[in-house]
């Protein structure tokens, strides 16, 4: 992929990302087993990754930007009906951490 299409992709998951952590149904449960916690590393991961190679940012910025992402969507889903999971945060952090620290990784 071209630093353009990173660029689209990270806007595509971006949305994507708003439209599932504020619809409102209730993916967290007995039934779940920790698969939301996935969805939400799996997500920032991509953001990040997508992030650093199609934005013109500098990456401790990203980081910090995405880290208050993950918090506020925490925050912001009672208000459409779901729960505030500190756990859920704890994965997008991760999500976001992660990318950063894999060595091949470069703009």
């Amino acid at each position: 992929m071209n630093k353009s299409q990173y660029k689209v992709f990270f806007w595509a998951l971006f949305a994507f990302s708003l439209l599932l952590f504020f619809s409102p149904m209730n993916v967290a449960g007995a039934d779940s087993r920790g698969l939301d916690k996935v969805v939400h590393f799996v997500l920032f991961a991509g953001l990040t990754i997508s992030g650093l190679k199609g934005l013109k940012i500098q990456k401790h910025w990203l980081a910090v930007l995405l880290v208050l992402y993950a918090i506020s969507v925490e925050h912001l889903q009672a208000y459409v009906g779901r729960e505030y999971d500190i756990y859920d945060a704890f994965s997008g952090w991760a999500g976001v951490i992660f990318p950063i620290f894999i060595p091949k990784l470069k703009r």
